[in-house]
């Protein structure tokens, strides 16, 4: 209903819109009809009437109501409104192309100021405008002639002309008003002739008035005679016909320079002056006259002859041509004063002493070190000279002001200094006092102080005995002769200090134990004493070893340092008594029984048991010790300790007695109840009785087992004996009573031969008879019972008869059955033993019933464990090893077995502690052993060798050489290791050797002593006794001043040698008695020659660097003279000291110091040439290396100098200006003449070069193109000129100024801003070696450059078409296109035919004007590919459709087009819309099918390329449901993505019986399948789209989903892996693509793999979780059970004493499916269980059994793995 009343409405809608008129209106506007020079025309599509907004759409592909269009041909615009039904309106215009037309021709005039011009222009015709501007501007007139108004200024006017309309470029016509001459005017000195100048004119005419005024003269220049003011005058001139009128012309008048400023001097008689003058500028001349004369020197400086008497001169001011005043400078010439008088004085070595000049103290004086020069000492009457060491002379003079008298010479007399005594020093112990003795010179005093200045006199005698001395301290001593006193001599005391007392530790030991003390200290010696001083040396080692002692004992230490004791430290050794033994008793027990042991201790002693009589292992604490059940006799030990001193061990005895065998067999195993009663063969020692069970069987007598048939029922019996034995015993068989016996028996075989004995299994109603065997090797226990004696028994495989008897004529019964023994496995692991610890253990095991076997145990290594023969390397600090030999399994009943060997580790008592000693050839050692303890034994070989000594001391006899002992302990029958103690018998050393020597007086002499073994030094003043003087190799004497005896002895390893003397001979000591002082000029050899007081003297001497000497220092040079040059580089006198030592043989006098004073030989310092501009001065500063040089210099004359000669010039700088006329550089030579007090100079010239002045040559005008280099060269008169030019900024030149230019071309690229040529300046500055000449104008017109041309092109273009390259004509202009793939062209309008992609890209466009290049115009050219449209698919599509959405494109050089309808439906929102829809009309539906057709547009001029759709009218899908899907069967949903293709809602349904969630009607629902879904395994799901009506749609859709089941998985339930071992998991999985997971992530080499290994650590669960494609997950576990290794007790005591009541096999409950099964040596069953939760306590059906031998079979179900052996109970 709804769909019916929507189509009816659609459908009236159409209708009605059909019905409205279509009166859109549309016309073309151009801009222009024509396209001049490839300029664009604008078209504009006006739109009126219909309904707006307008859409436009023109052929060009644009939208816009106007485009721009640059190529000829026709354009159509498409204009569609809104008025519904209405085809757009489409309407065309054609546009040409045309040419610009060139420029007018125009001249143009020069006119006079104030006149018109007529200007006229001719071709190319057309109709002409003038303009006052190049572009814009105002208009003036049309037509070919234009008048101007008056004109004042040169003016530019503009024509253009139009023809077919396109406008030509304007033509500039430009009216030029003739010019004004040019003027210079002139400065000139007062009284100076004039000339002023004009150029520019044709003739000129001089007046000396603005106006009127008197004619002056006529042409270019007029001179004026000689100027006294400053005076203008004016010229008028005649240029082009045109009168200029006047113009001013100044000729100025400078003003003269000023008077130089000069100051006079005073000067000594004899001397000369040097005279300054200063001025602002000019040169300055110095004169002898007030007026007149020729000049004396062109300088500021002027130095006057020697003068005598005062003298005044003259110096003036020239500045140009212009000179100042001269002024007067006066010379002021003083007298000289006399000298004092000479003096000579005395004086003691090392004193100073004061110096007169005078008794006159009003004269002034001055003091110096040398008769010249040399330093100022002093000013004044007096001079206090320094201490001196050696005889001087001083020089003094008068001085009056400045002028100074000659020096006088006062000699002082130095007396030489006496020598410092001799003495030694002393080394001495801590409070002891010495003696100390000096020697000196005959007749001196000697005197002893504490001080080395100064201090208190402590004796004046030549020994001196210290007080008691606590720390070291030096004495002095010092000699006095002839009123001179030596210097003092430091006598050293050094105080040993103190050793410090030894630390020793207490002791406590028990009695008849030895004590170790040891002692530590800062000694190297040390000294065990009884007593606490004096007593007995006990030993001279750090430790002391007690002997046994069996009370307290006191013991005393010191130590020695450099033989001064220390105080005694006491050692206390307390002795603690022994306790008494205690008293104990054994005991007897059964087998398997606890035993008591017990003993008494002593009182206040604690009780210690001990499973050995020494060492072993404590085994309890107290008087009782409780023993677990022993299977065999046993001793333990034990001992009292009291105050940690213990009793000797007492051996303890626990007897074993053991359980009888008691054993007893019937005839038979079945009896008839009639016959002979029964009796067995009984085996005991002590008998037994007899009892039976069940109840029933009567014994005749329960002491021999004799069975009453008569009174016992029939029935099965089990008889057991009991033994008489105190420690038990039991036995039991079964007998059967009955008179229809059935033989029938079976074997649960095979059997193992080391199994437990087995019994036939019989039926019930089925008994034993008498059992047989065969073939032979078969042995039976019991031939009554059946039981089998499987150790007694051969392997093989026998048939076993079972023959029952009745008798009374029945006839026997019997019965057969097989059964097989194997061989049993033999395993020895060997016998156990006890070894040395850390010791490798030699294996020899045995198998014999299997192949091979593994070794196992401990902590150590096997060489090899499978082997039966291999070596175990015990684990560290292992000390009992259990190793375990296990068999490989048989393969058949006998299980692998096992032997193990217990190896014991013992470490032996460690090797005694004994140490060393060393001892002197001849004497004995004392040797001590002590730890560990024990007995012990001295020998004299490491091994074997003789028993010297047993005991712990051992004191050896005299040695002569050293020897080696050994000494070792044995303690618990472990005897240790040997210690090796060696005695090392020091030889008396040698007396060390040491040479006697020969020194100087007053030195010290070094002794040095040797020994080849070395050791200790002493050194002593005396053969014995005396004072120790040092404790070394080496003794180091005070100073000596007469011969001396020392003596040395050495110690080594404690033993003195005897004492070594050693003399010292004092030889005397030269001294020096040459000249101590001498001068000499720098540059100059010295001559000085030594001498000495001693005949032979030689000499060494040297002489250190000076600071300002060039020379470097010298030493070690030997000649008797010096003839060294020595350089003074300084400018004042240095000192410079040789040292001279004067040596006797070879001991050195005393240092003698020759000092020369070096006067500096004056050197000029300055260049030796130097280089000035001309008209300039050197300003050359006269400087020398040496002060007080006095100097004068001179010029010659030089051609092409201006300047006369000068000499005797003193001014300390030149500053004469010198002229060159040349134009080349010329040299002027100065010669300079200097000299100081003491030294003459050589005289040295000044080569000052005066270069010419500089001008530049080149031109001063020039022109330039805006934006293009100049390219001006500079010029000048010489050529290696350079340049320094700048620019200032000018108006319409946009280039800023510049400045500090260094090139010599201008090569600037000015840009001109205007539309005018523009003069720019540039100011240059010629340089030329250096020196500047005037600066230089040049002046420069700048073109503008052309205006930027517009380049047009056709873009853009199709490929293979034309490119047409379009400009404006320029008037002289040539033209230059560039562009892309190399393209260049000169023509205006250039054309490229056939073009490829390769000529796209950017076109540049150059005009060349009167030489100027414009700018680049520039154009883009597009070239385009041809264009592609594509109308899209073809569409089905409901009558109904009101619209049909299109997909059009369009490629290649476009992305524009058209849609054109075969049909009269219309595109929206417009039909250039690639993506519009079609709106289709009724006329369309009627139709079956319709076609669209897509045409390109586009600018270019490519052709346009169609591409048609067909829609086709009818239903579409109305819903999509999706792919068909495949989905895991656990998948609690399946997750859909409907689509509806219309508008509206949508619902699912399901083939099955599963739901949708959230609801049907979601398209993105997720389905929930139900069970039964799954089990189907596949389900159909429709979507349907509700809003669709059948009219134009199919409204459903289906997809079907197939379930897949996850993959099945098995993990493999329970595993069982040894611990520390790995097993591989092998998981069974029903598919192969699947994801693995396995957790947890522990002992698992990969938890993602399908097989990975684990390794056994403990039992673990691990679940396996895979992954299917689809998401399906399954999982499993699997139990990984760790098997622990099983112990097997072969004992247990079930007394119920909580001790060892249960059977506990170690690690069987984690077997949880093992069968365990007991059996008694009958082959009976007494215990049986699957898993061991509960351990077995010894019962049999709840009854105790009785103590025995019992036999096991525990079979684990784990690889394998059955043990199987006797277990014994013990009660």
């Amino acid at each position: 209903m709804n769909t019916r009343f929507f189509i009816f409405i659609f459908l009236l809608i159409t209708f009605r819109a059909q019905s409205q008129p279509c009166t859109l209106k549309v016309n073309i506007v151009s801009s222009g009809t024509t396209i001049c020079s490839g300029y664009s025309v604008t078209l504009t599509a006006n739109a009126s009437d219909g309904i707006g907004p307008y859409t436009y759409v023109w052929s060009t592909g644009e939208t816009s109501p106007s485009i721009s269009v640059n190529k000829e041909g026709t354009y159509t615009v498409s204009v569609s409104d809104k008025t519904p039904g209405c085809q757009p309106v489409t309407k065309s215009i054609n546009i040409l192309v045309s040419l610009t037309p060139r420029p007018p021709s125009a001249a143009g005039q020069t006119v006079c100021q104030g006149n018109v011009a007529t200007l006229s222009a001719t071709g190319p015709g057309g109709s002409y405008q003038w303009y006052d501007a190049p572009e814009g501007g105002n208009f003036l007139t049309s037509g070919n002639t234009y008048t101007t108004p008056p004109i004042s200024s040169s003016t530019t006017f503009y024509v253009q002309t139009t023809v077919g309309g396109c406008t030509s470029p304007r033509t500039a016509v430009t009216v030029t008003v003739a010019a004004k001459p040019s003027v210079s005017g002139a400065t000139v000195c007062v009284g100076s002739a004039a000339t002023l100048s004009a150029s520019g004119g044709d003739s000129y005419i001089w007046y000396d008035a603005p106006a009127g005024g008197n004619q002056v003269g006529t042409g270019p220049t007029f001179t004026i005679p000689a100027l006294l003011k400053t005076t203008t005058f004016y010229v008028e001139g005649i240029v082009s016909g045109c009168l200029s009128g006047r113009l001013p012309v100044t000729a100025r008048v400078g003003t003269p320079p000023k008077p130089p400023v000069a100051t006079g001097t005073t000067i000594c008689t004899g001397s000369v002056a040097t005279l300054h003058a200063e001025v602002p500028s000019g040169i300055i001349n110095w004169y002898d006259a007030p007026s007149g004369g020729t000049p004396l020197i062109s300088s500021p400086d002027f130095t006057t002859p020697v003068l005598t008497a005062t003298t005044t001169y003259y110096v003036q001011t020239t500045l140009g041509d212009c000179v100042s005043d001269r002024t007067p400078v006066a010379v002021t010439v003083n007298q000289i004063p006399a000298p004092p008088a000479s003096q000579t004085v005395a004086t003691c070595y090392g004193t100073s002493i004061i110096l007169k000049a005078s008794t006159a103290a009003s004269a002034n004086y001055q003091w110096f070190d040398a008769p010249e020069q040399g330093h100022l000492l002093a000013t004044g009457l007096s001079y206090h000279t320094p201490a001196l060491t050696r005889s001087m002379t001083y020089y003094v003079s008068s001085t009056n002001g400045n002028c100074s008298s000659s020096r006088s010479a006062v000699n002082v007399v130095v007396s030489p200094q006496p020598a410092a005594p001799s003495a030694s020093g002393s080394v001495i112990c801590f409070g002891n006092v010495t003696t100390l003795t000096a020697t000196a010179d005959p007749g001196a005093a000697l005197a002893w102080y504490d001080a080395a200045a100064g201090g208190n006199l402590l004796a004046a005698t030549a020994s001196f005995t210290t007080p008691l001395l606590t720390s070291s301290k030096t004495y002095y001593v010092q000699a006095t002769l002839a009123g001179c006193t030596s210097s003092r001599t430091a006598v050293p005391v050094t105080v040993l200090a103190p050793a410090e007392a030894p630390t020793a530790s207490p002791a406590t030991i028990c009695a008849g134990e030895r004590a170790s003390l040891t002692a530590s200290g800062a000694g190297d010696e040390y000294a065990w004493y009884d007593k606490a001083s004096g007593g007995n040396l006990l030993s001279n080692a750090p430790t002391y070893v007690t002997p046994a002692l069996q009370s307290s004992q006191t013991y005393y230490v010191q130590t020695s340092v450099n033989d001064c004791a220390s105080l005694r430290t006491p050692v206390t050794v307390t002795v603690n008594p022994l306790p008494p033994a205690p008293t104990a008793t054994g005991t007897s027990v059964c087998q398997g029984s606890p035993a008591r042991l017990s003993a008494n201790a002593p009182a206040g002693s604690s009780l210690s048991w001990y499973d050995a009589p020494s060492g072993g292992q404590l085994v309890a604490t107290g008087p009782n010790f409780q023993i677990p059940a022993l299977s065999s006799t046993a001793t333990y030990y034990v001992q009292s300790t009291a105050g940690g001193c213990s009793s000797a061990r007492v051996p303890v005895t626990a007897n074993v007695n053991p359980a009888d065998e008691i054993r007893f067999q019937y005839a038979s195993g079945t009896f008839g109840t009639s016959g002979t009663d029964p009796k067995p063969t009984i085996r005991s020692s002590a008998g037994g009785v007899f009892t039976s069970a069940p109840s029933g069987l009567t014994f005749v007598d329960t002491a021999t087992g004799e069975i009453d048939l008569s009174h016992t029922a029939p029935g099965r019996y089990t008889i057991t004996i009991t033994s008489n034995n105190p420690c038990g015993g039991t036995y039991s068989a079964v007998v059967t009573i009955g008179d229809h016996p059935d033989p029938h028996f079976s074997y649960n075989g095979p059997y193992c031969q080391d199994g437990i004995n087995p019994l036939p299994f019989f039926s019930p109603g089925t008994s034993a008879g008498v059992f047989t065997a065969s073939p032979s090797g078969l042995v039976f226990a019991s031939v009554s019972s059946g039981e089998i004696d499987l150790s007694a028994s051969k392997p093989g495989t026998y048939r076993v008869t079972n023959t029952i008897v009745i008798g009374n004529g029945a006839p026997p019964a019997i019965a057969t059955a097989q059964v097989r023994i194997d061989e049993r496995v033999r395993v020895s692991a060997g016998s156990g033993r006890t070894v040395p610890a850390g010791t490798p253990v030699s294996l020899t095991g045995s198998i014999s019933g299997a192949s091979g076997g593994e070794w196992k145990g401990g902590t150590g290594t096997f060489t090899d464990k499978t082997q039966l023969s291999t070596v175990y390397t015990p684990g560290a600090g292992e000390r009992t090893a259990v190793l375990v030999l296990t068999s490989n399994e048989p393969g058949n009943a006998c299980g692998a077995k096992s032997d193990r060997v217990t190896i014991h580790f013992q470490s032996p008592p460690a090797a005694p502690t004994a140490s060393g000693q060393s001892v002197c050839l001849g004497n004995s050692a004392h040797l001590s052993a002590t730890a560990p303890g024990g007995t012990y034994s001295w020998y004299d070989a490491p091994t074997g060798g003789t028993l010297l000594f047993t005991g712990g001391d051992y004191t050896t006899p005299p040695l002569t050489a050293s020897t080696t002992y050994y000494v070792e302990t044995k303690a618990s029958g472990q005897t240790s290791a040997r210690t090796k103690v060696a005695v090392m018998v020091n030889p008396i050393p040698e007396a060390p050797q040491v040479q006697g020597l020969s020194v100087c007086k007053g030195q010290q002499a070094t002794l040095i002593a040797s020994s080849p073994a070395g050791g200790k030094y002493r050194w002593y003043d005396a053969p014995a006794g005396g004072n120790l003087l040092s404790l070394k190799d080496t003794l180091v004497t005070t100073a000596l001043n007469a011969n001396t005896s020392y003596y040395v002895q050495v110690t080594t390893l404690g033993c003195a040698s005897a004492r070594t003397r050693a003399d010292v001979q004092v030889n005397p000591l030269p001294s020096v008695t040459s000249v101590p002082q001498e001068t000499i000029c720098s540059g100059n050899a010295l001559n000085y020659q030594m001498t000495a007081d001693l005949p032979g003297t030689t000499f060494s001497w040297s002489r250190p660097a000076v600071e300002g000497i060039s020379n470097p220092a010298v030493s070690g040079q030997t000649s008797a003279n010096i003839n060294e040059t020595l350089i003074d580089t300084v400018s004042g006198p240095l000192d410079v000291t040789y040292l001279i030592t004067p040596f006797a043989g070879n001991c050195p006098g005393p240092t003698f110091s020759y000092v020369v004073t070096v006067y500096p030989t004056p050197v000029l310092e300055g260049p030796a040439a130097r280089t000035i501009c001309n008209t300039t001065s050197t300003n050359y500063p006269i400087t020398f290396n040496a002060q007080g040089t006095s100097f004068n210099w001179g010029r010659t004359a030089a051609a092409g100098i201006l300047n006369a000669a000068v000499t005797g010039q003193a001014a300390s700088t030149i500053r004469e200006t010198l002229f060159n006329s040349t134009n080349a550089p010329v040299d002027v030579t100065y010669t300079f003449n200097y000299k100081t007090i003491n030294c003459p100079g050589v005289p040295s010239q000044l080569i000052v070069t005066v270069n010419p002045t500089i001008k530049v040559t080149s031109d001063n005008k020039g022109v330039a193109c805006s934006g293009s280099p100049q390219n001006y060269t500079i010029q000048a008169n010489i050529p290696s000129a350079t340049f320094s030019w700048r620019r200032a900024a000018v108006a319409n030149i946009s280039n800023p100024a510049v400045t500090d230019q260094t090139s010599s071309a201008i090569n600037e690229t000015l840009i001109n801003t205007g539309k005018s040529p523009v003069n720019v300046t540039y100011i240059i500055t010629p340089i030329a070696y250096g020196c500047q000449g005037d600066p230089f104008t040049y002046s420069v017109t700048v073109n503008p450059q052309p205006k930027t041309p517009v380049a047009n092109s056709n873009s853009p273009v199709c490929l293979g078409s034309s490119i047409l390259l379009r400009t404006a004509l320029v008037q002289k202009a040539s033209y230059l296109w560039t562009g892309p793939n190399g393209f260049t062209s000169t023509l205006q309008n250039p054309d490229i035919n056939q073009v490829t992609a390769a000529a796209a890209g950017s076109y540049n466009l150059y005009v060349t004007v009167n030489g100027c290049t414009s700018a680049a115009g520039s154009t883009i050219v597009a070239v385009n590919q041809p264009p592609k449209a594509d109308a899209g698919l073809d569409q089905l599509v409901c009558t109904t459709a009101p619209a049909v959405q299109l997909a059009g494109k369009v490629s290649g050089g476009t992305t524009t087009g058209i849609w054109k309808s075969s049909g009269t439906g219309t595109f929206l929102p417009a039909n250039n819309d690639l993506n519009a829809r079609y709106m289709p009309s009724a006329q369309d539906r009627k139709l079956s099918a319709l076609t669209l057709t897509l045409s390109s547009t586009s600018k270019d001029d490519c052709v346009i390329d169609a591409s048609d759709m067909t829609i086709t009218f009818g239903l579409s899908p109305a819903a999509d449901a999706g792919a068909d899907r495949k989905v895991c069967s656990q998948d609690a949903a399946v997750p859909l993505e409907g689509k509806l293709l219309v508008a509206g809602g949508s619902h699912w349904s399901s083939s099955g019986n599963g739901t949708f969630s959230p609801s049907a009607d979601q398209l993105d629902a997720s389905y929930i399948p139900s069970a039964e879904d799954a089990r189907r395994g596949s389900v159909i799901l429709t979507l349907l789209a509700t809003g669709a009506d059948a009219v134009c749609y199919t409204p459903t859709d289906e997809l079907q989903v197939t379930f897949i089941p996850p993959p099945s998985v098995n993990a493999g339930q329970i595993r069982y892996v040894l611990k520390d071992r790995i097993i591989t998991l092998n998981p069974t999985v029903s598919d192969d693509n699947v994801q693995y997971l396995w957790s947890p992530n522990i002992a698992i080499n990969d938890p993602k793999i399908k097989n990975p290994v684990i390794t056994g650590q403990v039992d673990r669960t691990y679940t396996l979780q895979v992954t299917d494609s689809r998401g399906c997950v399954s999982q499993d576990k699997v139990f990984i059970k760790v098997s622990p290794e099983l112990t097997v007790p072969n004992t247990f005591t079930p007394n119920s004493d909580g001790i060892n009541d249960f059977w506990e096999i170690k690690g069987l409950v984690a077997y949880q499916d093992a069968v365990i099964d007991v059996f008694n040596r009958y082959g009976a069953k007494l215990y049986h269980s699957i898993g061991y939760a509960v351990p077995w306590d010894g019962t049999f059906n709840g009854q105790t059994l009785p103590p025995g031998t019992y036999y096991y079979v525990i079979n684990t179900n784990v690889n394998n793995q059955v043990i199987s052996g006797p277990v014994t109970i013990l009660r």
